[in-house]
């Protein structure tokens, strides 16, 4: 089953590829598909389907989503400063002066 699932993955990103390359394939789509989260979340898919790494599946997944919605700025709390790296935004208070 494992074979078969890999088999698949690497016939849907050749596909996937070509699309790209004729043009069919819009760019923000094909960065949203090709990058390391999207490789986290296809890689617990595979663990998934086995019986002995079912939980390593779930968490993988459960990290790629999360990295991945976090990318596309679907969290509110997150947000990029230069070079692309997140951090929690800064919520300072002032203080009064007494």
């Amino acid at each position: 089953m494992k074979k078969v699932f890999f088999g698949i993955i690497i016939i849907a990103a050749g596909v996937l590829l070509m699309l790209h390359n004729i043009g069919i394939l819009p760019d923000s789509i094909f960065r949203t598909l090709f990058n390391w989260q999207v490789l986290l979340i296809a890689i617990g898919l595979v663990n998934v389907f086995q019986k002995e790494s079912r939980v390593l599946g779930v968490i993988l997944i459960s990290v790629g989503s999360f990295f991945l919605l976090l990318c596309q700025n679907r969290f509110q709390s997150f947000r990029t400063g230069r070079g692309g790296h997140y951090h929690f935004r800064s919520r300072q208070r002032r203080r009064k002066n007494l």
